[in-house]
């Protein structure tokens, strides 16, 4: 997924829970921040998690 088009789906979603998809596995939760090249994500758990916008191949 083009970086610019995951970082415009991601910012319309905080506050959201989203369910992201990467080449090493699925996170899901709550979009806290999406930053140049990374997205903040609150997982239901509490752990919070820094992924590389770059690593995202699809957001459901």
């Amino acid at each position: 997924m083009p970086i610019q088009r995951a970082r415009a789906i991601l910012e319309a979603r905080i506050g959201v829970v989203a369910s992201i998809e990467t080449n090493a596995g699925n996170i899901s939760g709550t979009v806290v921040a999406v930053g140049v090249d990374f997205v903040h994500i609150l997982e239901p758990t509490g752990d919070t998690v820094l992924l590389p916008i770059s690593s995202i191949t699809a957001i459901n």
